[in-house]
This record gives structure tokens, sequence and C-alpha cells, in this order.
């Protein structure tokens, strides 16, 4: 296959295919492309990890779990580590196995402490095994990493207004409609909670 080098790095054009294919929903294709690549070098990690991704992301759990387990080596590799960590939480959440789940996001985080997407998460997770007190301070790093999470304000405001706490939640709500608003010029919103937990929910 053609090869692309970006600065001293040779990267297979497959695999770049493949990450946008991850990227925007196009699971079966990625799965693919991956595939393909490791019948040329089944030992690459990188493609495994991504490979399991796609896996867990078109809902083939138990191929996406066995892809995970190939990497082995934290050191080696700490970022591809905190992805297969975040993608294996993202399953156990899925499956309703929330304290592996919340494992999970919190070695992702320990590995790359600039995660966003494992912070997130691991709030939503948190939140669903009833742990409020410690998914509201988990939410509040979301924000404090990213301050526009429209998704974090809203799941905050939800958590608050569980709490008890109805003038902080009003805080975020508002943050929340000017999210959506900015989003899709939408002028109405609903309160409900979404069982989703991905960043784009």
């Amino acid at each position: 296959g053609a090869i692309l080098v970006i600065g001293y790095r040779y990267i297979p054009v497959d695999l770049i295919l493949g990450k946008a294919d991850l990227k925007y929903s196009y699971y079966d294709l990625a799965i693919d492309k991956f595939k393909l690549l490791l019948k040329r070098d089944t030992g690459n990690v990188e493609v495994r990890v991504y490979l399991g991704l796609a896996y867990g992301k078109s809902k083939d759990y138990q191929k996406a779990l066995n892809e995970f387990q190939w990497l082995k080596a934290e050191g080696r590799a700490p970022w591809l580590s905190a992805q297969a960590y975040n993608g294996k939480g993202e399953i156990y959440y899925v499956l309703e196995m929330y304290e592996q789940a919340i494992s999970d996001f919190k070695k992702a985080i320990e590995i790359n402490k600039g995660f966003k997407e494992a912070y997130f998460n691991l709030a939503c997770a948190l939140s669903a095994s009833g742990q409020r007190e410690n998914a509201v301070a988990a939410y509040k790093k979301v924000l404090t990493l990213e301050p526009n999470n429209g998704y974090a304000h809203r799941n905050l405001a939800l958590a608050l207004d569980k709490a008890g706490d109805a003038a902080e939640a009003a805080q975020h709500w508002k943050k929340y409609i000017e999210y959506v608003s900015r989003s899709s010029g939408a002028t109405t919103l609903s309160k409900g909670e979404s069982g989703r937990k991905t960043r784009k929910e």
C-alpha cells in the first residue's frame, strides 16, 4: 500500500483513511482497512487499537476487547494505551458494567491527563453508577478542560438538579441552551436526560 512520510514517521495511507472512516462513523469501511493493514503487519499495535475502536463503535464488543488486549506495554505507547482503556471503558459502559468502565476511564486519564473524552466518559459512568457527588466533580473537571462542552453543561445541570442545587444548575442550563442555539439555531429544548455517554451525544 501507499506510504506517506510525516516528519520522520512512515504512515500507511490506509491507516490515515481508516482513521477518517472511524471519525465519520463509516465503521465497516474502517474495519476493512485496518484488517487489510494487519494482513501485512500482524503485530502493528496501533492498527489493532484502532481496529478495536472501530469494532466497539460497530457494537462488536468481544472482537473489540480482543484487539485491545494486544496493547501490553503502556510505557512504550502511552497515547495508544489511553485510547485502548477509553475504548474498553465505553464498551463496559454500554454493557452497564459501570465499575469496570470507571476503572478503565481512570486508567486512560492516568496515562493522558488531558484526555477530555475520557474525563467526560468517566463523569457519565460515575453518574450512571449513582455516584452523584463524584460525577458532579468530574463534569466540573471536564469544563475546566473544555469550557464550551455543551453536553457537559447539560449533564452537570441534570446532576445538580437532582442534588437540589437549582441555582447552580440554572447557570449550566443557560450554557447548554447557548451551546445548542449556536450549534443548530434551536429555540426550544428538552431537559430529558440521555442515556448515551459519548461526547457527541
